[in-house]
C-alpha cells in the first residue's frame, strides 16, 4: 500500500495492490484505490495478474506498479499517472516479475525482482571459458600407489595428450578407493570439469564424485554419454559420475549443474577398471574472465594457451594472504617521493577470445582485514581495450574501503587477443598524493555485455528523461545487477541516509557479498561480514536502523550470533544487531505498529510476520511458542510477549502498513485484538483510545496457483 498524494498536495487515495479479485465487495483485479475517509473502493481495471509492489511518487504524480501481470501493453511494470489511467513505461516493463520498487537518492525509480531484460527485449546468452590455474594449487591425494613415476598427484595437471606413462599419470593402490584434492589461493566458480582417464595396463577410474570445499558440498554434474551421445545427469544417489574406459576418447567433459563458489575441491574415486583406478589428466574451466595481480593465479603456462591471462608487477610488491577476501593480492609501501614517480604499477592482461562489448571491473580488497585503513591511498587506473585505440582517461579509485569492493572502469568494445594486440589495464599510484601510502592490487574482471538485455534483477529508470537508457553501464544499480550471479532475485529495496540497500536471494560473481549489499557513491559495497548467509525477504526502516527478515541464521562469514531470520543493521555504526536471538522459521514481512507500552505514551513497535513457531531464547528470556507473529519493542530490546505489561493482546499477521498525513495509520493483514476478532483484510489503528478497528474492507484472495518464482513468501496478499 501507499498513499497517492497528487502533485497539488491532495490525497487521491491509498493504492492497494496484491493477489486478489475483489476489494470491499468490489470486483477489481490485483489493484485498487481506497478512500480512508469514506471507505469507498475505486477499481483500477486493466491489469491481469498479481501486484507485488507499489510506489507513490508525488514529484511525478505517478504510481509505479510492479508484479507478475500483463496490462496496458506492458508486462510486470506499469504506471498510473494522475487520475488519467494506466500508461506504458518507455521500456514496456520486464521479462520477469517485479518484487519491489523504491526511489533512489537521485530521484530515479529503482525496480527489483526476477528479470533479465526489459519487457520488449531478449537478454543475450554468452559464455566464455577460462582455465582455472591448478598448477599453483596445493595438490594432495589419498591411497596413492607407491610405484615410482605414478605416485605424484601433481603429474596430471596440464596433461600431455597421448602420454599415459610415468611422470604424466597418477595411480591409486590396487583395488582401493582414494581421492585427489586441490587447494587454491583464490576463489573460483567452475562450470566444467575435464578428465583424462588412464588406460595403463587395463586400469582406470570407473566412478567418481566432485566435492566443493570448504562448503563440503557434493556437486551435481551432467555429461555426454559416449554410448548414446545424449547429455546425461550423473547418478543422483551420491552424485557419482561414470568415466569411460574407451581408449578412443581422449577425455570427457562434465558440466556443473549449479555454479558454486569454492576455493578447493576433492575428487573421490569409488570404483575402477582392472586392477585399480587412476587419472591421466585434469582441467577445470570457468566462465569468468579474470586477470590477477599475483602472476601465479592466472592461467597456467603449461596449459599450452598462447595468449592466456597474465600480469606484470613493476616494483617491490609483496604477496598478501587472501584473509577475508576472495584471493591473494599484492601490496607495496610507497614513500611520498615514490608515489610521484612512474616506477610502480601492475599491468593486467586478460584472455579475450571473442570480440564484443565488455564491462571491466577492478576489485579492491578491504582494509580492515590487514589493518591498513589508515595507510591506504588512491590508485590511478587506465586501460587500452581496442587495437589502435587510445588509453582511457585516468580514473582514481580510493582504496580506503573497509570491505571488498569493485569499481567499473570501462564498458564498451574490447578486441580479441592477437600476436599484435592485447587489452590491458594498468594500476599505479595516483601521483597527486604527498604522503606515504600502501597500495594494493588484486584482480580485474571482463564481463561480456549486451545493451538490449543483460539485466539481472535490478533496473534504474529516470522519469525525467522520458526514454529508456539501454546503456546499462551508466547506472550503478543496473551494473550491480550484472555483477550478481545469474538468476538473482531482488526482494527488497530501501534508502537510509542517502544509501540504497538491496536484499534478496543472490550472491555476487566475485564472491564478496551474499543476499544484501548497499550502493554508496555509485559503487556496490558489501555490508560487514559479507552480508547474510541466506535469503532476505523484507526490509523495514525505522530511524537509522534497517530491520531485516528472511530465512538466514547468521552473516555470510558466520561471525555474529543471534541473527536468526530477524535482525537489524545500524546504518550509522555499520554494524549488525541481534534482536533477542531472532525467531525459529522464515520471516516474510516486518510491519511497524504503534502500541501503548507505557501508559498514554504510544511508541512504535515492530511486528514480525511469517512461518515461524518460536521466539528464540536469549539472556534470561525463555523461548516462547508463537504462531508466526511477534512484536519487538525497540525501547525495551525485548519481545512484547516477554514483557509483563497490561497491553492489548494482539495476534494474527500483518502484511503491510502505510501512514497517511492527517489520518490514521492503515494496516493490512489478519488481526485479532480483543474487541476486534478476525479483522481480516484492512484495519486501522486509532489513538483515542488506542486500538485496532476493522474497516469492513474484505479481501477476496486469488486462488493459489503453482509457484513460478524462487521467492517463497506465502500469505502476502496485499502490498
Amino acid at each position: 500500500m501507499c498513499p497517492f498524494v497528487r502533485d497539488n498536495g491532495e490525497l487521491a487515495g491509498v493504492v492497494v495492490g496484491g493477489n486478489f479479485t475483489s476489494l470491499g465487495g468490489i470486483e477489481t483485479q490485483g489493484v485498487a484505490m481506497y478512500d480512508p475517509n469514506t471507505n469507498n473502493i475505486t477499481p483500477l481495471p486493466g491489469l491481469l495478474g498479481k501486484v507485488s509492489a507499489v510506489y507513490c511518487d508525488q514529484d511525478t504524480d505517478t504510481v509505479y506498479v510492479g508484479g507478475d501481470f500483463k496490462g496496458a501493453n506492458s508486462t510486470n511494470a506499469v504506471a498510473w499517472v494522475g487520475m488519467t489511467g494506466w500508461q506504458n513505461l518507455p521500456f514496456a516493463g520486464f521479462n520477469g516479475p517485479v518484487d519491489t520498487i523504491a526511489k533512489a537518492p537521485n530521484g530515479n525509480i529503482i525496480f527489483g525482482g526476477t528479470f533479465t531484460g526489459l519487457g520488449n527485449t531478449t537478454a543475450p546468452v554468452k559464455k566464455d571459458q577460462q582455465i582455472v590455474n591448478l598448477a599453483s594449487a596445493n595438490i594432495t591425494s589419498g591411497s596413492t600407489t607407491e610405484e615410482d613415476g605414478f605416485n605424484e598427484p601433481n603429474s596430471i595437471v596440464c596433461p600431455t595428450p597421448g602420454q599415459d606413462e610415468a611422470g604424466s599419470t597418477w595411480l591409486l593402490e590396487d583395488k582401493t578407493p582414494g581421492f585427489w584434492r586441490a587447494d587454491l589461493n583464490f576463489g573460483f566458480q567452475p562450470t566444467k570439469l575435464r578428465l583424462w582417464n588412464t588406460h595403463r595396463n587395463g586400469r582406470g577410474t570407473k566412478t567418481f564424485r566432485f566435492t566443493a570445499l570448504p562448503l563440503n558440498g557434493i556437486m551435481n554434474m551432467t555429461y555426454n554419454n559416449p554410448d548414446t551421445g545424449k547429455k546425461t545427469p550423473c547418478d543422483a544417489d551420491g552424485a557419482r559420475c561414470p568415466l569411460s574406459d574407451n581408449t578412443s576418447l581422449p577425455y570427457q567433459d562434465f558440466e556443473f549443474y549449479n555454479i558454486v563458489g569454492m576455493s578447493a575441491f576433492q575428487i573421490d574415486i569409488s570404483d575402477w577398471y582392472g586392477d585399480g583406478a587412476g587419472l591421466n589428466g585434469i582441467e577445470l574451466f570457468q566462465d569468468d574472465i579474470y586477470a590477477y595481480a599475483v602472476p601465479d593465479l592466472n592461467e597456467p603456462n603449461c596449459a599450452n594457451i598462447k595468449l592466456g591471462s597474465n600480469s606484470t608487477p613493476t616494483g617491490p610488491w609483496l604477496t598478501a594472504p587472501s584473509g577475508q577476501s576472495q584471493s591473494q593480492y599484492l601490496t607495496i609501501d610507497l614513500a611520498s617521493e615514490d608515489v610521484q614517480s612512474a616506477g610502480t604499477s601492475v599491468v593486467f592482461r586478460p584472455n579475450i577470445r571473442q570480440r564484443g562489448n565488455y564491462s571491466v571491473t577492478v576489485y579492491t580488497p578491504g582494509c580492515l582485514q590487514d589493518n591498513s585503513c589508515d595507510r591506504r591511498g588512491i590508485a590511478n587506473v587506465t586501460g587500452v581495450f581496442t587495437e589502435g585505440g587510445s588509453p582511457t582517461p585516468p580514473q582514481q579509485i580510493s582504496q580506503t574501503n573497509n570491505f571488498d569492493k569493485y569499481d567499473q572502469i570501462y564498458d564498451g568494445p574490447v578486441d580479441v587477443n592477437t600476436d599484435s594486440f592485447r587489452a590491458t589495464v594498468t594500476l599505479a599510484p595516483y601521483t597527486q598524493q604527498d604522503e606515504e601510502i600502501l597500495l594494493v592490487a588484486q584482480r580485474v574482471r571482463f564481463a561480456p555485455t549486451n545493451y538490449t538485455g543483460g539485466l539481472n534483477g535490478l533496473f534504474e529508470f529516470d522519469p525525467a528523461s522520458g526514454s529508456t537508457l539501454t546503456d546499462f553501464s551508466k547506472s550503478a544499480f543496473d551494473q550491480a545487477g550484472t555483477n550478481l550471479q545469474p538468476e538473482a532475485v531482488v526482494t527488497s529495496l530501501a534508502v537510509v541516509g542517502g544509501i540504497s540497500y538491496i536484499g534478496g536471494n543472490f550472491s555476487d560473481i566475485a564472491g564478496i557479498f551474499q543476499n544484501i549489499f548497499s550502493i554508496t557513491d555509485g559503487n556496490a559495497t558489501s555490508l560487514p561480514n559479507g552480508g547474510l548467509n541466506a535469503q532476505v525477504a523484507t526490509f523495514q526502516v525505522f530511524g537509522d536502523l534497517l530491520y531485516i527478515g528472511g530465512n538466514f541464521t547468521n552473516t555470510a562469514t558466520g561471525n555474529v550470533a543471534g541473527l536468526n531470520n530477524f535482525a537489524a543493521y545500524d546504518t550509522v555504526s555499520r554494524s549488525w544487531l541481534a534482536l533477542g536471538s531472532g525467531v525459529r522459521g522464515q520471516v516474510n514481512t516486518i510491519v511497524p505498529l504503534e502500541l501503548n507500552i507505557t501508559e498514554n505514551q504510544p511508541e512504535t513497535c515492530i511486528t514480525v510476520n511469517g512461518h515461524f513457531d518460536r521466539l528464540e531464547a536469549f539472556e534470561s528470556a525463555p523461548a516462547l511458542p508463537v504462531q508466526g507473529f511477534g512484536v519487538w519493542v525497540p525501547s525495551r530490546q525485548n519481545w512484547l510477549q516477554n514483557l509483563d505489561l497490561a497491553t492489548r493482546r494482539i495476534t494474527g499477521k500483518l502484511s503491510t502498513a502505510t501512514n497517511i498525513t492527517g489520518s490514521k495509520p492503515l494496516l493490512a493483514g489478519t488481526i485479532s485484538s480483543q474487541g476486534v476478532p478476525g479483522a481480516q483484510g484492512a484495519v486501522e489503528l486509532t489513538s483515542d483510545p488506542l486500538q485496532l478497528n476493522s474497516l469492513g474492507v474484505k479481501i477476496q484472495p486469488e486462488p493459489v496457483a503453482s509457484p513460478k518464482r524462487k521467492r517463497a513468501i506465502n500469505g502476502q496478499d496485499v502490498s
